[in-house]
Parts: C-alpha cells; sequence; structure tokens
C-alpha cells in the first residue's frame, strides 16, 4: 500500500501501530505533533487501516504547544484487554502517554 502523508498535517511520521486485525494487516499509529486542531501545535495521531490507509482512530491534544504525537508507536496490549496500545509522546511537555487501545 502507497500512501500520501502529505495530507496528514505537518509533523507527520507514521510507524507500525503493532499487532494485525482481522485483515491480517498492521495498521499504523501516525503523529502529527504539529497540528493545530486542538490548539496551536498541540498535535495529534491517527491510527490507519494498513490495508486502506484509513483513518481509524483520532486522538487530539487540546494543550497548545504541547507537540502530542511527536513519537507515537503500539506497545503491545499492555493492560490486557486483547487490544494493542499505544506509546504517545509530547515533546514540548516532557510526557510520554500510554493510550488503551479499547475505544472510550
Amino acid at each position: 500500500m502507497a500512501t500520501d502523508w502529505s495530507s496528514a498535517s505537518s509533523g507527520a511520521r507514521p510507524a507500525t501501530a503493532g499487532g494485525r486485525r482481522r485483515d491480517g494487516r498492521v495498521d499504523l499509529i501516525v503523529g502529527a505533533y504539529t497540528q493545530s486542531s486542538g490548539g496551536d501545535q498541540a498535535g495529534r495521531v491517527q491510527i490507519r487501516s494498513g490495508a486502506t490507509g484509513r483513518v481509524l482512530r483520532t486522538i487530539t491534544s487540546a494543550t497548545p504547544m504541547e507537540n502530542f504525537g511527536f513519537d507515537a508507536v503500539g506497545i503491545g496490549d499492555v493492560n490486557g484487554d486483547g487490544r494493542i496500545d499505544y506509546l504517545v509522546s509530547a515533546a514540548n511537555r516532557d510526557t510520554v502517554y500510554i493510550i488503551s487501545g479499547a475505544r472510550p
């Protein structure tokens, strides 16, 4: 699959989200750390289908200048719920978040 990441926003950085869904493909987590929809350069991450590139989930920071999504990666099932969890950094706050793969 070839995906044009230019539409993912400035600072887009794709990485393997880990695990496989029923389609047999590994999904991607894409951090767009300078994206500003939640606040000036607050950042966001998107989980995208490894089969189609379709956005499966978006997590957006509301903290201005946080740069959420500077690094983002799947870390396996940390909390035992059967879903892949994610590690996401916020560069300007020296913060790392562990985010459940289960949708809220």
